[in-house]
């Protein structure tokens, strides 16, 4: 269920903006905790120092990109706030409390380590010897559905948040005759549909999971009745999140849902790919994003392949 504001200059405020529906809803979240934090404080009464030490706070349970998009959607309102109503602003403020707040530097390094193929490789045969295990039973499904997951995840870039509102209508089949699967608008990041192309090996394993779910409409990845609170036994991105994270530590492994997608990001790069496909199949709307992706491994392959386009190119004019 979506959160509504909690404040009433908030719900003006985001009333106002002209932001994509899922902008709006991670707006609502983050403003939402900024005026739990500052109870009884009301927002419009807020200072510059209260918005440091908020951040301060946030620092020991979440990243620094999370805290800087914090800081932007909290200073968006103040700036909101602090605009005159003739010019399209709330006009509760004379002036922007926040205007001197720096947000969270970011570093440009990922911030976490990017799932390898080896591991990922040990994840999928962990869940095939699941379904090998238990033929016939729901177990057996949930095992083949599972690898499925981890294999479009890890092969196609699909967020653990995205997983969850793939129905099977949505899986079918490019002029082209190759599988992919069409991502709606509104259960995207940023809120714009895109069609992830599905590789032989998740197309595998799709069959195999398809075999055994049968062909209802609904949901493509369906979870057990009693462990989700959709009525079509829709998968929360959680439980997701959880799979993967219970089957990493029975293998010994130090993976979590989103390194599968940036183990999936340097796979690609590392395999000549381009920055531009990259960000069109990966549903980035920042073109820097991807970047921020890259370790080490991968911008030394960046160095490798430049060196073999300047070979086979027609040499550089030389310097008189």
């Amino acid at each position: 269920m979506p959160q509504t504001p909690i404040d009433a200059d908030v719900a003006d405020f985001l009333d106002e903006v002209d932001w994509t529906p899922a902008v709006v809803a991670n707006a609502t979240s983050k403003l939402n905790a900024w005026c739990r934090w500052l109870a009884p404080t009301a927002p419009c009464d807020a200072t510059g120092r209260q918005l440091k030490d908020y951040l301060r706070e946030r620092a020991e349970a979440v990243s620094s990109s999370t805290r800087r998009d914090d800081w932007k959607m909290i200073r968006a309102f103040y700036r909101w706030a602090a605009t005159p109503s003739r010019q399209r602003g709330g006009g509760l403020l004379k002036a922007d409390p926040m205007d001197g707040v720096k947000g969270p530097h970011v570093s440009q390094r990922p911030a976490t380590r990017a799932a390898k193929a080896d591991e990922v490789a040990a994840l999928e045969d962990y869940f095939d010897s699941l379904a090998r295990q238990r033929r016939g039973g729901g177990e057996m499904e949930r095992a083949r559905r599972n690898a499925a997951i981890v294999s479009l995840m890890f092969r196609s870039g699909v967020r653990s948040g995205e997983v969850p509102w793939i129905d099977l209508a949505d899986l079918h089949h490019r002029p082209n005759g190759r599988p992919a699967i069409q991502l709606r608008a509104e259960h995207t990041k940023t809120g714009e549909a895109r069609v992830v192309p599905v590789l032989p090996e998740t197309e595998r394993y799709l069959t195999r999971y398809l075999r055994a779910r049968g062909a209802d409409p609904g949901p493509l990845f369906a979870g057990r009745i009693l462990h989700t609170r959709d009525r079509g036994g829709r998968l929360q991105a959680t439980a997701v999140q959880r799979v993967i994270m219970r089957a990493a530590k029975r293998c010994g492994l130090d993976v979590s849902s989103h390194q599968l997608r940036r183990g999936w990001t340097g796979e690609y790069l590392r395999a000549g790919g381009d920055v531009l496909s990259l960000e069109v199949v990966g549903g980035w709307a920042d073109h820097r994003m991807p970047r921020r992706y890259l370790a080490d491994e991968e911008a030394s392959a960046a160095i490798d392949r430049f060196y073999d386009v300047a070979d086979n190119s027609r040499p550089l004019r030389s310097v008189r």
